[in-house]
């Protein structure tokens, strides 16, 4: 059954709540055909490899008339929460630096653009949490190689945000920041565990029961919150290295 038929449609008709898991190209085709409905949509990662894709899912955006979301659980997760408190009480320059990649690689996606988008929400979500005057982020540095990126950015006055992401040999997800040279604060999502380096000793705590995909879709279908395309469509367009 193809997104264009009418049994589509039908059955589409009788959700409220849709999480489109495909390719960005496939999610795009499915888009238009819910666009219209009025429902809630979540979108996987990555939304767009190039800035084609860009532009149509912008435009797609522009004229629906159903809420969309983007596939962020992490940023839903007890552990960025935590992570992001300690974050914000810090005052002076802050380095956040964070590290995800592994070695599966899929046909349709380059292992940068598969795994960046995790903190390319992260990114803006602690942008978004920032006060009003310290909302800008600007593009610093994009280094790519083949199968890995590293995106630098500068957030106001006091903030410094880098995103390394690509192919590894093994499994990583890190988020690590600094704070005059010294560790602050650490998050190991694959092991469910935040360290507090703040004190004398680091003080662990482990969530391993967590699960934000869970309460992703929990606090979407419950709530309508808010996305701020206009700063999620330009961090693609950084990752897929395009300056506007």
């Amino acid at each position: 059954m193809g997104s264009n038929s009418k049994e589509f449609t039908e059955i589409c008709g009788k959700f409220d709540l849709f999480w489109i898991t495909t390719t960005p190209n496939n999610q795009i085709q499915v888009l238009r055909q819910l666009v219209t409905t009025e429902k809630k949509i979540i979108l996987d990662k990555p939304i767009a490899t190039s800035v084609s894709e860009i532009d149509l899912i912008e435009d797609l955006i522009l004229n629906s008339q159903s809420k969309i979301y983007l596939s962020q659980p992490w940023t839903f997760s007890h552990l960025w929460s935590k992570m992001k408190i300690v974050i914000l009480s810090i005052e002076g320059e802050v380095l956040i630096q964070t590290e995800r990649g592994g070695s599966v690689v899929r046909k349709e996606l380059p292992p940068e653009i598969d795994w960046t988008p995790h903190d390319i929400y992260l990114l803006a979500d602690y942008v978004d949490s920032l006060e009003k005057g310290h909302r800008q982020i600007n593009l610093v540095s994009r280094e790519k190689n083949n199968q890995h990126i590293l995106l630098k950015y500068k957030v106001g006055q006091d903030r410094k945000f880098e995103i390394s992401a690509g192919y590894a040999t093994e499994r990583k997800a890190h988020l690590r920041a600094f704070a005059e040279g010294k560790l602050v604060v650490e998050v190991s999502f694959d092991k469910g565990e935040i360290t507090d380096h703040r004190g004398l000793n680091p003080i662990k705590f482990a969530m391993e029961s967590e699960n934000p995909i869970m309460a992703m879709l929990t606090f979407i279908s419950e709530n309508e919150p808010t996305v701020d395309w206009n700063l999620i469509l330009s961090l693609y367009r950084d990752l897929v290295g395009v300056s506007y």
